[in-house]
């Protein structure tokens, strides 16, 4: 996925570092034990259209740039201008449409995205 910060262009990677990092943001504690969740932690909040979590995505998605990185600022900058063209909604769902296209993680997307929906029904059902 190709982002522009700066008007600079980034190609964002979302392999096995990707999801390390977003382990490491985005993780279960249990008796002292830390559980990585960032891969269902971000397809939650994208699906809430939660913009923070885009920021996560970017800056993990960013990991192997290592020359002319993007400050936060200008990372923040570029999310708030891709809201302002698209709207939130068309731009979670565009993030959510290209991490499926990746194979290592297109299964873990699909298993919570149901778990997702199934939680959803039980909520209705109870109301």
């Amino acid at each position: 996925m190709n982002i522009e910060i700066n008007g600079k262009g980034y190609e964002l990677n979302f392999g096995m570092k990707f999801i390390k990092e977003m382990d490491k943001r985005h993780f279960i504690e249990n008796n002292g034990v830390r559980f990585g969740n960032g891969i269902n932690m971000l397809v939650v909040k994208l699906d809430q259209q939660d913009p923070l979590i885009i920021q996560d995505i970017v800056e993990a998605g960013l990991h192997q740039v290592k020359k002319d990185k993007p400050s936060t600022d200008d990372i923040e900058q570029a999310i708030e201008d891709m809201a302002e063209e698209k709207g939130l909604n068309e731009m979670t769902n565009d993030f959510l449409n290209e991490l499926k296209k990746k194979r290592l993680l297109a299964d873990k997307i699909k298993n919570t995205e149901e778990n997702i929906e199934k939680e959803k029904k039980k909520r209705n059902q109870s109301a």
